[in-house]
């Protein structure tokens, strides 16, 4: 029943997404792929897509403000994360896309400020997620 749903066809979406994205790395990646490395992109895939799906599906339907903080401040943060720990240019790109996401999806001006405020929380928050995902990757 709740796959019939708008939001629980955008999480099942979001979860096909990213875990074809893991398949695709398995099959392209230059580099010998550890099990432990496919079962934590496996894993977080599952919950990543989840949430980027739900928060796609609300940002088209009637929790418009609400998707567009989850899914600017996913990105946000990992642009902030790559910017500060990785290093490159791209990360500025993404920054911006970021940044271009709450006004293009936020029609008032009240609601564009408290959807970047907020997705600066998330920002905020996810910064500590990603920070954790690369040492369980790392150690």
């Amino acid at each position: 029943m709740a796959a019939r749903s708008p939001h629980g066809r955008g999480v099942a979406v979001g979860v096909a997404s990213m875990l074809a994205l893991v398949l695709v790395w398995i099959l392209l990646s230059p580099n010998v792929i550890t099990v432990r490395e496919v079962l934590v992109f496996v894993l977080v895939g599952l919950g990543a897509g989840a949430v980027c799906g739900a928060a796609g599906a609300a940002v088209g339907r009637d929790r418009r403000v609400s998707g567009t903080v989850v899914v600017a401040g996913i990105v946000l943060g990992e642009a902030v994360y790559g910017t500060v720990v990785v290093g490159g240019p791209h990360w500025f790109v993404e920054a911006a896309l970021a940044g271009i996401l709450v006004p293009a999806c936020c029609r008032t001006a009240a609601t564009r400020v408290r959807a970047g405020l907020g997705a600066a929380a998330v920002a905020g928050a996810l910064f500590g997620a990603y920070w954790a995902y690369d040492a369980v990757l790392t150690t």
